[in-house]
């Protein structure tokens, strides 16, 4: 009962997903794959997290709108208990997918002899792959389940990133990746905020095609306003009265659709 005096939106995200199961389509009502790729979700010390990120996400549980989730691990060093409890819902309802969105979230920082670094680009070898190690291993033991999709913090990467990345089997899935890589690359064509923060129904319409076999939309949902959120809410429309069929990076990966798709 505390917890619900507490989360009145995460009940309402609990009732509107009671019957939640994994939704397929059938090969004939598929026209594009959908994946929604929503960065920077962290730890609020008032809210557990933001009124922004709340709202995005009753919206996508409630409407069954399959969406990944960039989690800046290192926001699970906490003591409030209410914010893993809240990701591990989020990841039992079938619609949410959270993956890492590195460590630290590190970019911009100085090396000691002045030259700027990022956390997967201009970083050691051995800085990136503990960064990733550090992600898993805090991840699991505050969620109890292996985030298996990982997508760099700026999109900064560097060739040391696809090593890194290659010596963890967990991960099977990386956002805008190298093609050296042996993950799965899900890479970007085309985008619904113009610009970064700000989603467009018009822009969208204007650049969109139905020509590729998937999209990946990067999005950022804490930063938007009630307009900005209408404008998305706008452009899922669409995409649903497109047929396009909304996926999970793992389900992705796991169901070998990648594997039809040039």
């Amino acid at each position: 009962k505390l917890f619900l005096k507490i989360f009145p939106l995460i009940f309402l995200m609990m009732v509107s997903s009671s019957v939640c199961q994994s939704e397929t389509s059938s090969k004939t009502d598929i026209r594009q794959f959908v994946i929604l790729k929503a960065d920077d979700l962290v730890h609020d010390k008032v809210n557990v997290i933001s009124k922004n990120w709340y709202k995005f996400l009753d919206y996508v549980v409630s409407e069954k709108i399959k969406s990944s989730v960039g989690l800046v691990v290192n926001s699970l060093e906490t003591d409030d208990e209410r914010y893993p409890g809240l990701l591990k819902y989020l990841n039992r309802t079938g619609y949410v997918e959270l993956w890492i969105h590195g460590y630290d979230h590190r970019l911009g920082v100085k090396h000691p002899n002045g030259d700027l670094y990022d956390e997967f680009r201009n970083s050691s070898l051995e800085f990136q792959k503990e960064q990733i190690k550090k992600a898993l291993d805090l991840s699991k033991q505050k969620l109890d389940f292996t985030m298996q999709t990982f997508g760099a913090p700026g999109n900064a990467i560097d060739e040391n990133t696809s090593i890194a990345l290659d010596a963890f089997d967990e991960i099977k899935v990386w956002f805008f990746g190298r093609d050296d890589s042996d993950k799965l690359v899900l890479h970007r064509s085309e985008e619904m905020e113009f610009p970064v923060g700000n989603p467009d129904f018009n822009s969208f319409l204007k650049n969109h095609s139905v020509s590729s076999n998937y999209i990946v939309f990067q999005i950022h949902p804490n930063m938007w306003d009630e307009n900005q959120f209408n404008e998305f809410k706008k452009i899922i429309d669409f995409l649903k009265e497109e047929k396009c069929t909304f996926i999970l990076p793992r389900e992705f990966y796991s169901s070998n659709l990648s594997k039809q798709i040039e």
